[in-house]
């Protein structure tokens, strides 16, 4: 992962980066969520860094989710994230330069299936522990679930979520200065959720309340079902676009296809890895 070596063609080495990216952890809990390509930066620190300073990943596992799942300070036996769960990805860029830039953030999530061991006769022993394996090529539904149940946004007001990080997001940094006039780190937080239902993904009219509310005739989770309704919606093969009319009209049938996709995500992934790198586009002062 690490990105320090030259590039042909003209690509910013990461020594010439006006920022470098950091996120907290405490001794012995946090450091096992985090790649072995971070760093402490001293003894005593508790920020960590990449190598390349910028990226940053994040393990959630069942047993080490850094207290992401839902009503995780409540109930012990709620461990692991799943429909419903929600929570944060937090870190700071930290300003070598400019006063105010402009970033682009790209998001990574890699999922990874459990392989259990074969027995000497080659049956698979499913009473083993299983080991994490990357998917492979021939797993490519099952990530296409995973990217489209669960969701991260840039912003949440408290009830809705909004700025998708489904692909790639702009947005301009302006760092604070301190009375010394030095420039101060700028925190960034983002918001992932997995929505429980499909009504609770798309839908406005859903007794649930919808994660993302409709701007200007365009809701971002809608949208994204429409690029891949297959990724929501397992077994779906429908051309035409998904418009909310069309989700409640057919509601149960739908429905039960989203479930069906939630329920392969937790029957066979069993961690897994986001990372964000974070870009500068162009120097705004």
């Amino acid at each position: 992962m690490n990105k320090n070596a030259d590039v042909a063609g003209g690509d910013m080495k990461s020594a010439s980066l006006p920022f470098e990216l950091k996120t907290e952890g405490t001794e012995g809990f946090l450091d096992s969520c985090l790649d072995s390509s971070y760093k402490r930066l001293d003894s005593d620190s508790v920020v960590l860094t990449t190598a390349d300073g910028q990226s940053i990943q994040w393990l959630v596992t069942k047993d080490n989710n850094a207290n992401n799942y839902k009503d995780s300070d409540t109930n012990e036996d709620d461990t692991g994230i799943h429909p419903g769960s929600h929570g944060v990805l937090r870190f700071w860029i930290v300003p070598k330069e400019q006063q105010t830039i402009k970033v682009n953030y790209n998001l990574k999530i890699t999922p990874y299936k459990k392989q259990y061991p074969t027995t000497t006769d080659g049956k698979t022993d499913y009473d083993a522990k299983p080991s994490p394996v990357a998917l492979g090529e021939s797993d490519k539904t099952l990530a296409a679930y995973v990217d489209s149940h669960i969701l991260f946004f840039r912003h949440h007001d408290g009830k809705y979520y909004s700025d998708m990080l489904d692909d790639d997001l702009e947005e301009e940094i302006k760092f604070a200065e301190n009375n010394d006039g030095e420039l101060q780190p700028c925190e960034v937080t983002v918001y992932w959720v997995w929505p429980e239902t499909l009504g609770e993904a798309v839908l406005e009219n859903s007794s649930k309340g919808v994660i993302c509310q409709t701007i200007n005739g365009t809701n971002e989770v809608l949208k994204k079902l429409n690029k891949d309704p297959g990724g929501f919606l397992k077994g779906y093969y429908g051309e035409s676009k998904l418009t909310q009319d069309d989700i409640t009209k057919n509601y149960s049938r739908l429905s039960i296809q989203y479930n069906n996709a939630d329920e392969d995500i937790g029957d066979y992934i069993m961690f897994l890895m986001a990372e964000m790198t974070v870009s500068p586009i162009n120097s705004v002062n």
